[in-house]
């Protein structure tokens, strides 16, 4: 679940600002009291806390790797592991377990940034590193704390050998992310932000552009750029040929074989009690 606090771009006058800006600490307050305190202030963190993790990683595959280096106003982030039981006879979340009930998260991240540093400047044995990092892992996780079926210990030592998709797959897959990012307006334009940003447009002559210096300053950049590239219908199907852009070029989806799917069932299964129309596949295997 990504949350966007409001950005309250244009001509607004300060009287209707305050009245419904909301900030990153706001909403984690409201999400604080509205689950109430289960997930708390403190379980979150600023995007760039993630740097540990890739540093560590480019340490040992010698592979530079994506840094989140952006400002650390400019978002925040936790995990929640939902914790289920059967009610009524349907699998319903009971409450929500914060990473940080079990996991010395400020410990993890200084012990890698410390072996990422001895194997980059003190030129440790990286392989020999990366096993003692393995090792030290039930250090950092209260094994009698964590979430009912959840091997934590496990699912982070896949990550950190495999470094794939698959074994972010499986964590992703038993947690719940928890993230926002606050865009920019006029009155709060940070210029040490736009030089962190992390998201940017790349306009066609060439130049890439923070998110927020794009959209914020427009007449500058968005409409400006939007203006001198854009073109007619007519003219693009001149140039590029027909049935690229319009009515012809629309997906169409075959909603029978969407429905019919293994991935639609599994996912949809626990919700097809509200679902007005039952997919066919779904009646056929109920005959």
């Amino acid at each position: 679940v990504n949350f966007q606090p409001v950005s309250l771009t244009g001509q607004m006058p300060r009287e209707e600002r305050e009245k419904y800006r909301i900030t990153i600490p706001d909403v984690i307050k409201r999400i604080e009291e509205q689950t109430n305190g289960q997930i708390y202030r403190d379980a979150w963190y600023p995007v760039p806390f993630t740097v540990a993790i890739s540093e560590f990683i480019e340490a040992v595959t010698g592979e530079p790797k994506l840094m989140m280096t952006n400002h650390p106003a400019c978002g925040m982030a936790t995990y929640v592991f939902p914790v289920f039981e059967q009610l009524d006879g349907r699998r319903s979340v009971v409450r929500f377990i914060p990473i940080t009930d079990f996991v010395d998260v400020d410990g993890f991240y200084n012990f890698l940034m410390e072996k990422a540093r001895e194997i980059k400047e003190e030129r440790k044995n990286r392989w020999l590193t990366l096993l003692k990092v393995i090792a030290r892992l039930p250090s950092f996780i209260e094994k009698n704390k964590q979430p009912p079926g959840i091997n934590l210990i496990g699912i982070l030592r896949k990550i950190i050998l495999q470094r794939s998709y698959k074994a972010l797959g499986e964590f992703h897959y038993k947690s719940l992310f928890l993230g926002m990012m606050h865009f920019m307006d006029l009155y709060n334009y940070d210029v040490q932000r736009v030089m962190r940003c992390n998201i940017h447009y790349l306009s066609p002559d060439g130049r890439v552009i923070p998110f927020c210096t794009y959209n914020v300053l427009s007449d500058i950049y968005r409409d400006k750029i939007i203006k001198e590239s854009s073109m007619s219908f007519e003219e693009y199907e001149s140039k590029y040929g027909k049935g690229l852009i319009g009515v012809e070029s629309k997906h169409r989806r075959d909603i029978k074989k969407l429905e019919s799917s293994e991935i639609y069932v599994k996912t949809y299964e626990p919700f097809f009690h509200r679902f007005r129309r039952l997919p066919a596949s779904v009646k056929q295997a109920g005959q």
